[in-house]
């Protein structure tokens, strides 16, 4: 029997094909021997057992549980601070705000207003460096709904009427219901958080949309530079590559989002003067970071491993899809089992059993 072993040891190879491509995993010298053992015991349940228990690992192994980048993060923070930066001074308003400034809690005509050096240092202590540093739209937006509020009633201390530190932006209405009363220490403390608070709102309107729209940018650039390298290297299949650089770009901007707030916070905080003084070096930051990221995530992408490039037009499936051709073959195992066993003479049936 010349020709038997040869023979039978395609059909175990064919066997091993199936297992493999059901598991999308490259044939290796165990998956042989296993295909040797399923035809030697002529037991198709042991390889549905061994192929169902082979797909969950074979499925997670091709896909993409690369961590959120913090380069890319703060590239997208840093790009989208540069474009929000306007830092505004009382000299760069309109005329409609500097006439707003100069006769704020003031009574009486123009002849009763501040000066404009007056005027400028009121705009400087009454107005957030976060609001400021939104530029003059951020200024506006800060103040609207808002009268200038003396802590001290002018009513009762007209002296203090021009004093800046007696004089805080307050919700017009809760400004007309308090009448000539002064501010308790209850009324400023909610009168200075309702103003952080809007400068943290305001800070987040401007900074936050703008983080996420770079950090989808920069992952979606990336990440299908990245997948498509995988994809013609044969590491992966294009609907891998596809979920996957479609899950990179929603996880990035849900932290991009997040970094977007964590940042409003602070600016909101009193970081504003830090950002407004690095705001000219944030785009080159920024671009350096995105560059140095990109090419890393690149080059580790065009140095894998080759694998399988016939993988890159498989599509994954469900399990039960997965599973569809191994049914089928178990009829074909079947029909080779009666084959066999008419074919093969007996004393080489304990050859047989040797594969």
């Amino acid at each position: 029997m010349p020709n038997l072993l040869p023979k039978n040891e395609r059909i175990a190879r064919k066997i091993a094909g199936a297992s493999r491509r059901l598991v999308d995993a490259k044939p290796t010298a165990s998956g042989v021997a296993a295909g040797r053992k399923a035809l030697a015991e002529m037991n198709p349940s042991a390889l549905t057992r061994r192929v169902r228990g082979g797909l969950s690992s074979a499925g997670a192994a091709t896909r993409d549980k690369r961590a959120i980048s913090p380069k890319e993060q703060i590239a997208a923070v840093s790009l989208a601070l540069n474009q929000v930066v306007d830092n505004v001074s009382y000299a760069d308003l309109s005329a409609h705000l500097q006439r707003k400034f100069a006769s704020a809690g003031l009574r009486g005509g123009p002849k009763h207003w501040r000066a404009p050096e007056g005027a400028s240092g009121f705009y400087d202590a009454s107005i957030p460096d976060a609001v400021k540093m939104l530029g003059e739209d951020g200024v506006r937006e800060f103040l609207d709904g808002k009268n200038a509020s003396h802590i001290k009633s002018v009513s009762n201390w007209c002296e203090l009427a021009r004093i800046d530190s007696n004089i805080l932006w307050e919700d017009r209405v809760a400004n007309y219901e308090r009448g000539a009363a002064d501010m308790s220490a209850f009324e400023q403390l909610n009168v200075r958080l309702d103003n952080g608070f809007d400068s943290f709102r305001l800070a987040a309107v401007k900074i936050v949309p703008r983080a996420v729209f770079y950090a989808i940018v920069i992952e979606a650039s990336v990440s299908i530079v990245e997948n498509g390298i995988y994809v013609y290297r044969g590491n992966k299949n294009v609907s891998a590559a596809l979920r996957d650089t479609s899950l990179n770009v929603a996880k990035s901007a849900v932290v991009g989002a997040l970094a977007g707030g964590v940042v409003s916070g602070a600016v909101a905080l009193g970081a504003a003067p830090m950002i407004v003084t690095a705001a000219p070096a944030l785009g080159v930051i920024g671009g350096c970071l995105l560059v140095y990221s990109a090419a890393g995530r690149i080059h580790t992408a065009a140095t894998s491993p080759l694998d399988d490039p016939a993988r890159r037009w498989r599509d994954d499936a469900s399990d039960d899809a997965l599973l569809a051709p191994l049914d089928e073959s178990l009829e074909l195992l079947n029909a080779l089992k009666s084959e066999l066993a008419r074919s093969v003479p007996t004393d080489g049936r304990e050859q047989l059993k040797q594969l």
